[in-house]
């Protein structure tokens, strides 16, 4: 399966070739969670990443829904 991802902040670093306003395709298993696209980006999920799709953040076991684009952006601490 094949997901449509937006990057936002300093995670566009890391993918010099990312296209803003197209996004990018990343390859996918089926049924694949968001800890897998996060696998599939080279990127820690519990310290780094944040996956959001239709308004909402998803949890790592979230199944990635085909068609349903998502956002990564970086987590973010303060208090």
């Amino acid at each position: 399966m094949e997901v449509t991802v937006r990057i936002f902040g300093t995670f566009r670093r890391r993918f010099p070739d990312y296209e803003p306003a197209a996004g990018m395709r990343v390859k996918v298993p089926d049924e694949a969670t968001v800890r897998d696209l996060v696998a599939c980006l080279g990127l820690s999920q519990a310290r780094e990443a944040v996956v959001i799709a239709e308004g909402r953040a998803l949890e790592a076991d979230e199944r990635l829904r085909p068609g349903v684009p998502v956002s990564v952006m970086q987590a973010v601490g303060g208090g």
